[in-house]
């Protein structure tokens, strides 16, 4: 092999070694530092076709002349104790929700009633009765009610008037999303005195296929969705025991603020004798921007909530 041949195929070996070099940066760029408008791209697509489900559901029911569903006289067994499960709608103003995505109620309540109407009483060992209620926040530096109202009053139409419940309007402070949880579970609790145990979960949380076995225990746990406690941004998806879930109803003037819902419930667990416990898979998903985005906050319109 002469000289120049040799220095042909060197050369050769060495934009080879720089092409797999520069390919490997460029791929641990991506999972280290991805491009924000791919995964916004990602985000849109997955949040169009959970709408777009969501509304061939409602149309199955419509077209079966099953709306309202009335769905809090639908959903019973033959188990030994009553779940309530509270969807807390988040301070869609404050947050310009719906300037970049109104339809996270309708994606996420739809999922949840679809999952749990193609259940039957033998999915449902131990669970006698579930009710469903959308607790409604308000903030007061709302300015546009009309998109939510246009989605809570479809709401309204497809499950039935007693959906819904709205707390008192507390003061926009630190404490404000504290004590809005703690209002919706004292008015879920008094709509529905017989509940054995409450499911916290919010308007961008998704149920799994998992969602019904972590509600069919025998024994009624507390189950947070994630691993850290304080890392959900907004709040934790949660079964709280009726011992547990009347004490998190209280609201005080002086109650103490948290960084997170999950903390102020977990707290109030501990001091009950109350064990937390993982689900594993998680029975849901949260779809929000935070979770998307790992804690980080991009341009809105890249991004909804």
């Amino acid at each position: 092999m002469n000289k120049r041949t040799l220095t042909a195929f060197f050369g050769l070996i060495f934009i080879l070694l720089v092409f797999l070099i520069l390919s490997n940066q460029f791929a641990l760029d991506s999972v280290l530092f991805p491009d924000p408008l791919s995964i916004a791209s990602k985000v849109r697509d997955q949040d169009e076709l959970r709408v777009a489900e969501a509304n061939f559901q409602i149309g199955m029911w419509k077209l079966s002349k099953k709306l309202p569903l009335n769905i809090n006289d639908m959903l019973d067994y033959n188990g030994n104790y009553n779940f309530l499960i509270i969807i807390i709608t988040s301070n869609r103003g404050y947050r310009k929700i719906d300037a970049y995505e109104p339809y996270y109620l309708t994606q996420t309540s739809i999922a949840l009633v679809k999952t749990l109407m193609s259940k039957n009483e033998s999915d449902f060992k131990n669970v006698a009765k579930i009710r469903i209620l959308v607790c409604a926040i308000s903030h007061t530096n709302d300015t546009n009610h009309d998109v939510h109202n246009v989605e809570l009053n479809r709401l309204r139409g497809i499950f039935g008037s007693n959906i819904l419940i709205s707390p008192p309007q507390h003061p926009d402070d630190s404490c404000k999303h504290t004590r809005d949880m703690s209002s919706c579970i004292s008015l879920g609790m008094k709509r529905f005195p017989e509940s054995d145990a409450v499911a916290v979960l919010e308007d961008d949380f998704l149920v799994t296929k998992h969602f019904h076995s972590a509600l069919d225990l025998p024994e009624i746990p507390t189950i947070f969705s994630a691993q850290d406690l304080k890392s959900s941004v907004l709040g934790a998806a949660t079964i709280l025991p009726r011992e547990v879930a009347r004490k998190v109803g209280e609201v005080e003037n002086e109650m103490p603020c948290h960084s997170a819902k999950g903390e102020h419930i977990a707290k109030i667990a501990s001091e009950l004798g109350y064990n937390t416990l993982n689900v594993r898979p998680p029975a849901v998903i949260h779809i929000g921007m935070y979770s998307q985005t790992r804690n980080q906050i991009y341009d809105p319109n890249l991004f909804p909530h």
